[in-house]
């Protein structure tokens, strides 16, 4: 089957401008919609509705676990092509300073949507509870600083080789380390702004070990991708690509149970354990073929994906303040918050999608009538309003 699958799509165009895969953006718009309906469902649903050792929940909490490696993999491959070496092999330093700013933003848009107060005008009030919370860390925060340890990468590496090699190798050690570094106290060692990006203790969402594993590894399959001749990307995606996918996933999912089965009390075990993300980096490499494919068949809709896959960290922004509002204006959160079941349910995380892809779609066209202010200058001005709020 897998050969008839091959001989058929062969010859399939599915380079975009400048080399370009235009399948890695539709991979990324896939896992921003799950972004969205999971972080809406899990917002509204009733505690006890959500059950996943039920059938159908437990493939939802499942698939919810891959959107982050998806996203993060495939942020760090976009970023490769759209990183390009000048003749001599370095990258402009423009470059990279450019690079540089869009961390800095998503660092502070991160801290500035944590902030748990409607204004800074009563800061010596602030409780060491709120602190807690203004310091937990996200998906921005972790991308943040992968952008820009990625940034250092590139101007130490002289080619795409020696590239290739540190983004391994530091996948490889965020990957091992994961396991490890959950086992100290880090509010101990470090201050505590910088301990929850090592630690779930106090709530992070995401830490730098495993996740940075995910991005590092996406941007290592990005050189590869990229330094593949044309005629040869299908048999590396189709043939070696489900190989190594599969592989991973043998491997996986043992070492997973095996690993699970050691220290079953395990801080976020499931998150930070080795098996689980091998075998997740490996079902992101297998589904990837498949994108491939459902981008042929999709590609009169690519005008949609292509735009609002490049508008991904806005739309984590949108479809966070639909749900959960800010100090200052309230989200959908205060009307459903764990009160839905059934159709309703499925219902308000479809007006989510809507509301979150409308907005950002929007935005993208009425942008371009303000060519002096770059949209994430105009979103830095609009949140420091909102957090400073002196008239609330």
């Amino acid at each position: 089957m897998l050969n008839s699958v091959i001989n058929r799509y062969k010859n399939i165009e599915f380079t975009g401008s400048n080399g370009r895969i235009d399948a890695l953006d539709l991979y990324r718009f896939i896992a921003i919609v799950l972004m969205i309906q999971g972080h809406s469902i899990f917002a509204f649903a009733v505690p006890e509705y959500i059950d996943a050792n039920k059938a159908g929940w437990d493939i939802w909490t499942f698939i919810r676990g891959l959107t982050a490696p998806i996203f993060m993999m495939i942020s760090g491959a976009v970023n490769v092509f759209a990183t390009k070496r000048l003749p001599d092999g370095t990258i402009d330093n423009k470059k990279i300073l450019k690079r540089i700013r869009t961390a800095v933003i998503l660092l502070f848009v991160a801290y500035v949507m944590s902030f748990p107060a409607a204004s800074l005008r009563h800061l010596d009030t602030f409780t060491d509870e709120f602190w807690t919370i203004f310091y937990q860390t996200n998906i921005l925060h972790i991308t943040a600083i992968c952008l820009l340890i990625l940034q250092v990468f590139y101007k130490i590496a002289k080619n795409d080789k020696e590239l290739l090699t540190y983004t391994l190798m530091f996948s490889f050690f965020a990957l091992l380390i994961s396991w490890f570094i959950q086992k100290y106290d880090w509010y101990a060692i470090l201050p505590e702004i910088l301990a929850p990006y090592l630690s779930y203790e106090r709530g992070s969402i995401y830490t730098m070990f495993p996740v940075s594993s995910y991005f590092f590894f996406g941007v290592s399959a990005g050189i590869y991708l990229r330094n593949t001749p044309k005629n040869l990307l299908f048999e590396a995606i189709f043939s070696k690509g489900l190989k190594l996918g599969i592989a991973l996933i043998i491997i996986g999912v043992p070492a997973f149970n095996i690993i699970n089965g050691v220290e079953t009390n395990y801080r976020q075990i499931s998150l930070i354990n080795p098996g689980g993300i091998v075998m997740r980096i490996g079902i992101v490499i297998t589904a990837f073929p498949l994108i491939i494919l459902l981008n042929e068949k999709i590609k009169k809709f690519s005008w949609l994906y292509l735009t609002l896959s490049k508008k991904s960290f806005f739309l984590f922004v949108i479809h966070i303040l639909i749900i959960y509002g800010s100090a200052v204006f309230r989200g959908l959160n205060y009307v459903w918050n764990q009160n839905l079941t059934g159709w309703k349910l499925i219902a308000s995380a479809i007006l989510v999608e809507l509301l979150s892809l409308s907005i950002a779609y929007y935005y993208n066209k009425t942008v371009k009538f303000l060519p002096s202010i770059r949209y994430a200058y105009l979103s830095i001005i609009i949140m420091i309003t909102i957090m400073i709020n002196l008239t609330y």
